[in-house]
């Protein structure tokens, strides 16, 4: 137990009996929240205009738990009052921290072995002389298709895991307009010219692997300076920035484990989404028309395609964009995803749709190669 914490430069475990506890870490690693961003919210126009001139990280607190044996703990606490800040090197990880006491959440005396906690804060969260490496990974990791800044998080060493999709899939909420209520008249007056939306949140679910401490700690790096840059961040398509971190798990033994989730604040560009959408589903209904007449619907080839290269998976999302673009339509129907075959492992996909008088249904991705096989009524 020896050599794997040490406080002031001194061997924890030969001086308290102390080690860190199994997922001891996980608070440890959590990336520090961003600083408040000052932000105009302009009414008639979606989102917010946030000042990310000089974003800054800010204080964190996190907790550690220890495992100590014997009764030593007078002295520990002694060390630990006499100053407010403590250099602990945790050697186990690979990594220094300056951290000041903050409170003791808990204790647990068992028969010659305490359990507990201690929570510090943490006002050092970035190194000042760091510098910039890109991230290296050595882990077999598939591109997710999730960018950042259009850097795939495979690069980091980093699967997204399942419940990502939610916070993209899901439609902000609106901005209230002018709303009048008289005392003497039923219901009121709502002004309903426009409809604009607010901000949301998006939750990026990750799980991070590397072969050594060293991989790990160039990749979390990175990745932590890259989320805290001046200006906005681009998340896929969506421009955003950095607001909190949570560790869900850090194993650091073996291959390193690091589960974590971001949250990212989007802060707009859900109409530049709908323009394109519905600029390309024009384009490409006028040609298929032209070519197949006789066929009585506009075909949108490459829908599920432009689905997928902007990571639109599910189809909370047309019908976000039939909201939002005030269209009329009939009906949206949905089969899975296998009844065709070319499309990118999507749960469901749009079969067929009616908007504005027009009906329109997706084929497979190779309909070129083989038009005819897929121009048929539904």
């Amino acid at each position: 137990m020896t050599g794997k914490l040490f406080i002031d430069n001194g061997d924890a475990w030969t001086l308290y009996g102390i080690r860190v506890a199994e997922d001891g870490y996980n608070e440890l690693l959590a990336f520090a929240p961003l600083k408040s961003v000052d932000a105009n919210d302009w009414g008639e126009q979606d989102g917010v205009e946030a000042d990310l001139s000089a974003p800054a990280l800010d204080t964190k607190e996190l907790s550690i738990k220890f495992l100590q044996r014997g009764s030593r703990g007078d002295s520990f606490y002694e060390l630990l009052s006499d100053m407010s800040y403590h250099d602990f090197n945790f050697v186990e990880i690979g990594r220094r921290y300056r951290l000041r006491l903050v409170a003791q959440p808990d204790l647990k005396n068992l028969a010659g072995l305490s359990v507990f906690s201690l929570r510090f804060a943490d006002d050092f969260p970035f190194a000042d002389n760091y510098t910039y490496q890109p991230p290296l990974s050595t882990v077999a990791t598939p591109p997710t298709g999730y960018k950042l800044d259009n850097v795939d998080f495979a690069e980091y060493g980093i699967s997204i895991l399942r419940g990502t999709q939610t916070g993209l899939d899901r439609l902000p909420a609106t901005k209230r307009n002018l709303l009048r209520s008289f005392q003497r008249e039923n219901g009121a007056e709502y002004d309903g010219e426009e409809v604009m939306y607010q901000t949301k949140e998006a939750k990026i679910y990750c799980l991070m692997q590397a072969n050594s401490m060293a991989e790990f700690w160039r990749n979390y790096d990175a990745l932590l300076y890259r989320l805290f840059q001046p200006g906005e961040r681009k998340y896929n398509q969506y421009p955003c920035y950095y607001k909190t971190c949570n560790t869900v798990n850090f194993k650091p033994d073996g291959k390193i484990w690091f589960e974590f989730e971001i949250t990212v604040l989007i802060t707009g560009g859900y109409r530049n989404q709908i323009k394109e959408f519905l600029e390309y589903t024009d384009f490409v209904c006028n040609i298929r028309q032209a070519i197949y007449p006789d066929v009585p619907y506009y075909l949108v080839y490459s829908l599920e395609d432009w689905f997928a290269m902007n990571q639109l998976t599910s189809a909370s999302h047309l019908w976000m964009i039939m909201l939002m673009a005030d269209l009329d339509f009939e009906g949206v129907d949905l089969v899975p995803a296998n009844v065709w075959r070319g499309f990118y492992g999507m749960g469901h996909t749009i079969k067929n749709i009616t908007i504005k008088d027009k009906a329109f249904i997706t084929c497979p991705a190779n309909i070129d190669q083989n038009p005819g096989s897929f121009c048929r009524d539904i």
